[in-house]
């Protein structure tokens, strides 16, 4: 079973060529949260779960919807 790291750093990585947290730092996501998901954080706030999914170019019911 993968976890959202596993999954933000595939996609990241399959659609951008670039590692998940530099994928989502250019979008504005804090270091912060980077390192809350690293961790198996699920983020809570919707506006959160929605820039990362952007991000990532997916929806968010395909990223966080596994869990």
């Amino acid at each position: 079973m993968d976890t959202i790291w596993d999954r933000i750093e595939r996609i990241a990585r399959d659609r951008h060529g670039k590692p998940g947290y530099m994928v989502l730092q250019l979008a504005g996501v804090s270091s912060v949260t980077v390192q809350m998901l690293r961790n198996g954080y699920i983020p809570k706030r919707p506006d959160t779960r929605r820039r990362i999914a952007d991000a990532l170019g997916v929806s968010e019911a395909e990223l966080f919807g596994r869990d």
